[in-house]
């Protein structure tokens, strides 16, 4: 099943944004108006800390970032 799902992905020309993600933490982009945001979710029990490919807005806490350390059961958004 995993090789069906790395060739479909092969064909169709698509790259991962993010590869490097812990195995329990979810990631969602959401884009309209031109405009994307990243919406990770935690779902360990333990903080997860995640690099990110740049600099970006953390829109929950301010300011800008390039790493975001998510709490247990954490959610960040990013601009």
């Amino acid at each position: 099943m995993k090789a069906a799902a790395e060739w479909m992905i092969k064909e169709a020309g698509l790259h991962p944004i993010m590869s490097d993600l812990p195995e329990d933490v979810d990631l969602a982009i959401r884009s309209g108006n031109g405009k994307r945001i990243l919406i990770f979710t935690n779902y360990a029990a333990s903080p997860r800390t995640i690099a990110l490919p740049g600099p970006m807005e953390d829109v929950l806490m301010g300011g800008i970032v390039s790493s975001v350390t998510l709490p247990q059961y954490g959610v960040a958004v990013l601009r």
